[in-house]
């Protein structure tokens, strides 16, 4: 492994969704530029299971009145014990 590689598995990893493309692109380049590893995705079925799979150690997860998707995400995470921080 070289020392870039080894260098970027330590970095955090923030997992981003959002439902507006230019804002999740502008978050990526300010966190990455903070040396994170960045994931960014709009509100997809499979959503959870990419965050169970990738562990982030923090989620910036859009929650907007009158939409579900992010609430229910929300409440998912937070019920399954993969995922719930507490």
């Amino acid at each position: 492994m070289s020392d870039a590689e080894h260098h970027q598995r330590n970095r955090k990893h923030i997992f981003c969704i959002n439902s507006e493309p230019d804002f999740l692109n502008l978050l990526r380049e300010l966190l990455m530029h903070e040396m994170y590893n960045v994931t960014t995705t709009n509100f997809v079925p499979e959503t959870y299971e990419v965050i169970e799979t990738l562990q982030p150690e923090l989620i910036i997860l859009d929650l907007v009145a009158g939409q579900k998707s992010g609430w229910d995400l929300l409440e998912r995470l937070a019920q399954e014990a993969s995922t719930n921080a507490s």
